[in-house]
């Protein structure tokens, strides 16, 4: 493949060996879904309806892609909820608590959250140190597919 010709001169992120605290099958289609990223070097959309767990589905893609992890949402409220999903899911396997960027908050550790604003206020400054970008709701980014994450 393409991807193994090129080295990644600007990588400043960790690899991490991450497992969610709570081990839950994934439904059929959330197994689907992760093997399809998979297989397509760990990029691309999921599209699924609300309440079908693509927030449990982020969480498995974290695990397993075993890198520092950014992710980006566009409320305080769902980076709240972030905050806590990731803190439950990793926060006794990480060296750091979960960061946050946004809501007057300033902290960037391996596995961080942020607002849609704040990620593109300090992309250049902060960009390098993450290997995988989850944004949640890309329904409401400009020209996002509906009900995905990426």
């Amino acid at each position: 493949m393409a991807s193994e010709l090129l080295a990644d001169d600007a990588r400043a992120y960790s690899d991490l060996a991450l497992s969610p605290a709570v081990a839950i099958e994934p439904r059929g289609y959330q197994q689907a879904a992760l093997e399809a990223w998979i297989d397509h070097d760990r990029r691309g959309s999921v599209v699924l309806p609300t309440g079908s767990g693509k927030t449990f589905l982020a969480i498995q893609s974290i695990a397993d892609a075993g890198v520092s992890t950014l992710v980006v949402v566009p409320t305080i409220d769902l980076l709240n909820q972030w905050h806590a999903t990731l803190t439950n899911a990793f926060g006794d396997q990480l060296p750091d608590d979960v960061g946050v960027l946004g809501g007057g908050s300033h902290t960037i550790t391996d596995v961080t959250v942020t607002t849609y604003d704040s990620a593109y206020r300090y992309i250049n400054e902060y960009g390098d140190q993450f290997g995988l970008l989850v944004v949640d709701e890309v329904l409401l980014s400009e020209s996002g597919p509906s009900g995905s994450f990426t």
